[in-house]
């Protein structure tokens, strides 16, 4: 989970905060391989379809709740038994159950790690998203998600702040999460191309990511900027100074008021 920017107040028992700083999370993946991910909110009749179709009166009063925090509630409150007896049963009714089969192989996969976890039905609540290479997902502050299987960028806010309900051997915080949770859906998008040039700009995000396909481009001034490359040799100017970075080098740019230009194969994650 990631936390709003105005957050309530929550200590752990040696009364260290949960929150280690004041800005929320705001971050996007963008997709090298195939990826699986939840995240967002799953339309409600969707979610209790899956629900009734593991067939456990245990699960009815979450089907009752109309939002996610709710259910989420009515799924903690489930005892340890009951939760690893309703995740065998779910994973045992997979075969009949209306949902891609990316969708099937992504919740066997977290059932072999995690088969007592409560989390693994959390993910019910949650939207489910196949990303393809190039496919961007953007999760603002405080919506829940959850990233399986593939390889990825990640370009977020500068912030600690997470908030886990589970899935997880660090430490979990289901009613902090549940305080600053965001009940919003999540859209998979592919960024505007022209040239060898891709953008993938959020709205309201402070960031912004370009990926370069054997091109050429000259940034304009940011406060930061990081240049990963991603395939091949990578140059990059810096006032008339070139920089050679090989495959998997990456180049952080401060605040720089020089011409910059970078031509290969790339990712530059932009502050904006």
């Amino acid at each position: 989970q990631t936390a709003k920017t105005q957050m309530p107040e929550f200590k752990l028992a040696n009364n260290q905060p949960v929150l280690v700083d004041k800005s929320g999370k705001d971050e996007m993946l963008l997709a090298l391989t195939n990826f699986s991910a939840f995240a967002g909110i799953r339309e409600i009749n969707n979610r209790n379809n899956i629900l009734k179709s593991i067939d456990d009166l245990v699960l009815a009063e979450v089907i009752k709740q109309k939002d996610f925090k709710g259910a989420t509630l009515e799924l903690f409150k489930i005892t340890p038994n009951d939760v690893t007896k309703i995740n065998k049963k779910f994973i045992s009714n997979l075969a009949k159950i209306d949902i891609l089969d990316a969708e099937k192989i992504t919740f066997q996969k977290i059932f072999e790690k995690h088969p007592n976890d409560p989390g693994l039905l959390v993910c019910i609540l949650m939207q489910f998203h196949e990303l393809k290479t190039g496919e961007s997902l953007h999760v603002s502050p405080g919506v829940p998600h959850s990233y399986v299987s593939g390889l990825a960028i990640e370009v977020m806010t500068n912030s600690d702040n997470v908030l886990r309900m589970g899935l997880t051997t660090k430490p979990v915080n289901v009613a902090a999460a549940l305080a600053v949770v965001t009940e919003a859906k999540c859209e998979k998008k592919l960024g505007d191309k022209q040239a060898g040039i891709r953008r993938y700009s959020p709205q309201h995000a402070p960031f912004q990511l370009i990926e370069l396909h054997n091109a050429e481009i000259e940034l304009g001034m940011g406060k930061y900027d990081v240049v990963l490359n991603l395939d091949g040799q990578l140059n990059v100017s810096v006032g008339g100074q070139n920089y050679v970075l090989e495959k998997a080098q990456a180049v952080l740019l401060s605040s720089l008021e020089s011409k910059v230009i970078v031509k290969g194969h790339a990712l530059v994650a932009r502050s904006v």
